[in-house]
């Protein structure tokens, strides 16, 4: 499993009822795809636990709000390269605060090493199987195609044609960064 997939070969191979491992390679390289897709599609690096060093401006006030969440930990803070005690941060799941001081005005002055992320949702995981599904099952069709006919012949195009599906899009929905 690669960092930042959203299901396991095993979970995909089970939704896909494949018990062999002919497929392993490919299913793998198609949970990664999925699961970039899914994460550039909600406008978020990363929705597993991940750690992040952020470069922030001081503000002059106690919080700092990094862009990603939720915050787990919160391994170091430095303010204009001075190592601040871990005693004296406190953090939630959307921001990183001082108990005592403030973070100084000043332009990349303040360096955070944090953790943020969840343990993946039922429902991510969910399009993410179904996301390796549609990409599984397109392998051999043209992307483009959408409808087709027999005898006097018939034949519609997409304008274009997306990676992860309507059902996929539709449980996804509540994971969109909007900011």
């Amino acid at each position: 499993m690669a960092t930042g997939d959203l299901t396991t070969l095993t979970a995909v191979k089970e939704w896909l009822e494949i018990t062999d491992g002919s497929q392993d390679a490919l299913l793998s390289r198609l949970i990664t795809a999925a699961s970039t897709a899914i994460q550039n599609s909600l406008n978020r690096p990363s929705l597993v636990p991940t750690v992040y060093e952020g470069v922030f401006d001081g503000t002059g006030g106690t919080s700092i709000v990094p862009k990603n969440y939720p915050i787990t930990d919160v391994a170091s803070v430095a303010v204009d390269g001075a190592p601040v005690s871990l005693d004296r941060v406190v953090w939630d799941a959307v921001s990183i605060s001082l108990t005592a001081g403030t973070f100084p005005r000043g332009r990349s002055n303040v360096r955070i090493t944090y953790t943020a992320g969840q343990p993946v949702p039922a429902d991510v995981e969910q399009a993410c199987l179904l996301t390796v599904q549609a990409m599984f099952g397109s392998l051999d069709l043209d992307p483009n195609l959408s409808s087709e006919s027999g005898t006097g012949y018939s034949s519609s195009f997409r304008e274009t044609a997306g990676a992860i599906p309507p059902a996929a899009k539709a449980l996804l929905s509540q994971y969109r960064r909007v900011f």
